[in-house]
């Protein structure tokens, strides 16, 4: 994470290396750092542990309760509160302006003040951030120890500033009160308004609502972190015995959700909130309460969990010396710390779409920065990551696939690139290399040098674990929700909700593109300049899955990149889709993807939205419903699942076998009853004839039909007898 760089540079700052160091000079430094950072991380822990000691619970909503960071923090996001401005979407640089992270990119005076050492208020939580591993007690810890042993709470002291008062102090100690209730699941705060009802305020805008920060003036300590120091908001402390609850709205103050407790004293000053949720809340599906994360939005949590995931891939993924390394103990970790959360923060958005009427058609407002939009712009950054998962590359060399690979794929025009196996850098000159951490090896290995315990040393976890669980992250929709209301127990299905709850056409689109090899369209690629003296170092890029249209075109110099995606990634996409795009409580992702074979088994689907594949090899005719056609990277392609696997099946019949062609040199199709089948140049028999020119194609095809009988056995067993038992035939 970019906030890592400030950590880096402040170890820069106190240990320079100095001009040409010598050996032993750089064996000094390094034990210097290594000194620093032990004593550090251990300051942290024991307070943490201390921390126990004196009563307090963990808090893992410490990195959310942005309220309540340190003065730094605001100084740093705020450029000493100077920026005021909200920042339009497009902006570059945000300096001069505030808003969400989509809007307001982290600055270089931000990474250069390690501005997220500042962004948390608990040593009670478990952080992700390395940053505040190395903090004593925040601001919530030493409010619990005010509580705890004094009894007594914090208020907001500014002159005038109480619900009794008017005007802007009125409206400000209002809208105050929303913090001594918790955001709950979505992380949300409303904001009483004495005019205007409700409101919704995103975090950015704290310090310009509530003045966290003011009179900033030069530090006169050398030793601060930061140049400037300004002062807080001007608190005091009550006793909790004589605060009073506040409501809104009298008429409901009968109603706890109406009522916020003890939020106000006797003159009308309002409670300091700070936000609290300890180990039975966590990493369930609350956005405010993730162990291993920061951020203070769901949108920041979620780009947070993307660079764990993507930056610790050396250190997560090998050996390293350690003596329990192994393939599940790396994968659990990575789920834990990453990918479980990003799951939850989408599942949970996908949740208050639901909540809000059509989740596919958000209502007005329900995206905005203060509400929805941060959890809407993580789900977002989730399903790409999941999907980049699944068709990531390895590192290497590549050159084009039927020199490095095993040769082109078929069926596929454009030509493909692998990485060579064994590859001679100083000696050839390749089109271009795949960084490592950028690819990710999709094996296991081993230290084969170990004699017969060779299997006990395992040296790298392959990404196939994560290729083949991307599947479960996109489908499982299980309710693991709190249930405590009416519905929950009459009608819950309202709870079961997963990524194509609210991206069903992003969803159905990659998860069909995946069950083909047709790699034209999802396959990552790499732009590199043309006649390069050296092997250039490619970028990966990718589909942009997120776009509801679906991914529109590549460059035109763009070189295809084998996404090592294939049978063994597609049979568990099959299993557990079968298995968990049910859970939402519906069948209609399995009527998509449903593939038939015998008559018994057609439903009554027009002639028009029926596409077929004839075997011709067994003599079979599978079909699908088509539900349309939609552009995807330059190229038309059937809709629905079950459509597009046989559009592919048809697609190397026409490689395969000899064919009638059209002026254009395109195979002529069947428009029957056999709707998207080539029509086939049959022999004297009257039997399919094999191109011999593309002996490969027809090989493919026959691995491709197990794919396609798989397939339909799995839908089958899904079948719903009260729709598709005894329809009547045509």
């Amino acid at each position: 994470p970019d906030t890592l760089l400030g950590l880096a540079k402040e170890a820069q700052k106190l240990f320079p290396l100095g001009d040409n160091p010598d050996a032993l000079a750089i064996h000094e430094h390094q034990q210097k750092v290594y000194l620093w950072a032990r004593q550090e991380f251990s300051r942290g822990v024991l307070a943490h542990e201390l921390g126990h000691s004196v009563g307090l619970r963990h808090n893992f909503a410490g990195t959310f309760d942005s309220l309540n960071y340190r003065p730094e923090y605001w100084q740093l996001r705020t450029s000493d509160g100077s920026a005021t401005a909200d920042c339009p979407a497009g902006t570059k640089d945000g300096t001069s302006c505030i808003g969400p992270r989509y809007r307001d990119p982290i600055s270089q005076a931000e990474i250069d003040g390690n501005i997220n050492r500042y962004a948390t208020t608990s040593v009670m939580d478990y952080p992700g951030d390395q940053n505040h591993d190395m903090l004593v007690a925040g601001k919530y810890d030493k409010a619990a120890m005010r509580f705890g042993y004094g009894g007594v709470v914090d208020l907001w002291a500014d002159p005038g500033l109480s619900v009794n008062g008017s005007g802007a102090a009125k409206k400000k100690a209002y809208a105050l009160t929303a913090f001594g209730s918790h955001p709950g699941l979505f992380g949300v705060f409303y904001f009483p308004d004495p005019t205007a009802g409700t409101r919704f305020i995103h975090y950015s805008a704290y310090d310009r609502e509530f003045g966290l920060i003011s009179d900033c003036k030069p530090n006169s300590d050398p030793n601060a972190p930061l140049s400037t120091k300004c002062a807080e908001a001007a608190m005091d402390v009550a006793d909790y015995r004589d605060m009073r609850d506040f409501a809104l709205d009298p008429d409901y103050a009968n109603f706890s959700w109406g009522v916020t407790p003890r939020a106000i004293d006797g003159k009308g000053r309002v409670r300091r909130g700070y936000m609290f949720q300890s180990d039975e809340y966590s990493d369930i599906g609350n956005v405010t309460t993730f162990s291993y994360d920061a951020g203070a939005d769901a949108y920041e949590q979620a780009r947070f969990l993307e660079a764990g995931y993507e930056q610790r891939y050396l250190l997560d993924s090998f050996r390293r010396g350690r003596v329990q390394f192994n393939s599940w103990a790396v994968t659990s970790r990575v789920q834990a710390h990453y990918l479980d959360n990003l799951q939850n923060i989408a599942k949970t958005f996908a949740f208050g779409a639901v909540l809000d009427g059509d989740p596919t058609t958000p209502s007005d407002g329900f995206l905005d920065d203060g509400y929805y939009g941060p959890l809407e712009a993580g789900a977002t950054v989730a399903l790409d990551l999941f999907a980049r998962i699944m068709t990531r590359p390895e590192p290497g060399f590549y050159c084009p696939s039927d020199v490095c690979g095993t040769g082109q794929p078929a069926g596929v025009n454009t030509p493909m690139f692998a990485a060579d196996p064994a590859p001679l850098p100083e000696k050839y000159v390749y089109d271009f290399r795949v960084a490592l951490g950028d690819g990710r090896f999709l094996h296991n290995d081993y230290d084969y040098s170990q004699g017969y315990n060779w299997g006990d040393y395992q040296t790298q976890v392959g990404t196939y674990y994560d290729k083949v669980w991307a599947t479960y992250y996109l489908a499982e929709a299980f309710d693991n929700f709190i249930s405590n209301s009416k519905e929950d127990f009459t009608d819950s299905r309202y709870k079961n909700v997963s990524f194509a709850t609210v991206f069903p056409e992003q969803v159905r689109r990659l998860y069909g593109t995946l069950l083909t090899n047709d790699y034209q369209a999802y396959a990552p690629w790499v732009v590199v300049p043309a006649n390069p003296s050296d092997t250039p170092l490619g970028a990966l890029e990718y589909p942009r899955w997120y776009a509801k249209e679906g991914p529109s075109s590549r460059p035109a110099n763009a070189s295809l990149v084998d996404p090592n995606y294939a049978w063994n990634e597609q049979i568990y996409a099959m299993v557990w889709g079968t298995i968990f795009f049910p859970t939402n409580r519906s069948q209609a992702w399995v009527h998509d993807a449903r593939i038939t074979l015998l008559p018994t088994e057609q439903p009554n689907w027009p002639a028009d939205e029926t596409i077929a594949f004839f075997n011709p090899e067994t003599g079979l005719t599978y079909r699908a419903h088509a539900a349309g056609r939609e552009s995807m990277l330059d190229a038309k392609h059937e809709k629905g699942t079950g459509a597009r696997m046989l559009e592919w099946a048809n697609h190397l019949v026409a490689e395969a076998y000899l064919v009638e062609v059209d002026g254009n040199g395109d195979p002529v199709v069947d428009h029957g009853d056999k709707r998207g089948t080539p029509v086939l140049k049959l022999d004297g028999n009257g039997k399919a004839q094999k191109n011999e020119q593309h002996p490969e194609a027809f090989a493919a095809l026959q691995k491709y039909v197990d794919v396609i009988d798989t397939f339909r056995s799995l839908t089958a067993s899904f079948e719903d007898p009260a729709v598709y038992g005894d329809l009547p035939q045509p």
